[in-house]
């Protein structure tokens, strides 16, 4: 059942990157280096960041729910 679980956690991490974090990273790679962030766009990248940790802890929490399915008992027969 855990496989299940990591397997769905993983998909929805999946889209999440390729609809949100994937558009808003080539959004930022347009903006111009030489002048300052707007309240706006510095709004955005901090979201952004701030998403990007939670993606981070969904896709720890994926691997040690894939890890427990593997070396379940019923597995190691």
């Amino acid at each position: 059942m855990e496989i299940l679980h990591a397997k769905g956690l993983f998909y929805l991490s999946r889209a999440w990157t390729y609809l949100y974090f994937v558009p808003q990273i080539f959004r930022f790679m347009t903006l111009p280096v030489d002048v300052p962030l707007s309240p706006k766009v510095a709004t955005s990248v901090l979201k952004w960041v701030t998403l990007s940790w939670i993606r981070c802890a969904i896709d720890g929490v994926t691997a040690i729910l894939f890890l427990r399915s593997v070396c379940a008992p019923e597995n190691l027969d």
